[in-house]
């Protein structure tokens, strides 16, 4: 139990920190709309096509950036970023496994959940 809680703080300092990096007006505001859309393209297009949405799309790289961050520091159960290869998406694409797919998937909500959260408490217009 500890070290889900002590996970989900880790979670929130990192989403906390991140949400305040962002202080163009115009950045914030597609930076909301893409947290608020990531859990739903997920859900219908699956974690690698929205994530090959989000790095397409250059407005919403910060996310993207930062989801990649918290995947490299955060422990999914088989899945290790390659160090010669960084990028979120290469490593994504190269799991063989269905379920680290499906862990990193539900870390990755668990994430954008988060963030909706921070942002919310924020009031970001």
């Amino acid at each position: 139990m500890e070290y889900l809680q002590s996970n989900k703080l880790k979670r929130q300092v990192f989403c906390y920190t991140k949400v305040h990096s962002i202080v163009d007006h115009k950045q914030k505001k597609e930076y909301k709309s893409a947290v608020e859309r990531l859990g739903m393209m997920i859900y219908n297009n699956g974690l690698v096509s929205a994530l090959c949405i989000l790095k397409d799309e250059k407005d919403k790289y910060p996310l993207y950036n930062h989801l990649s961050i918290w995947i490299a520091n955060t422990k999914v159960i088989g899945f290790n970023l390659n160090t010669s290869n960084p990028d979120l998406l290469v490593n994504v694409l190269a799991i063989s496994n269905s379920m680290v797919l499906q862990l990193l998937t539900i870390e990755v909500n668990k994430l954008s959940d988060t963030l909706k959260e921070i942002i919310k408490s924020e009031s970001w217009n």
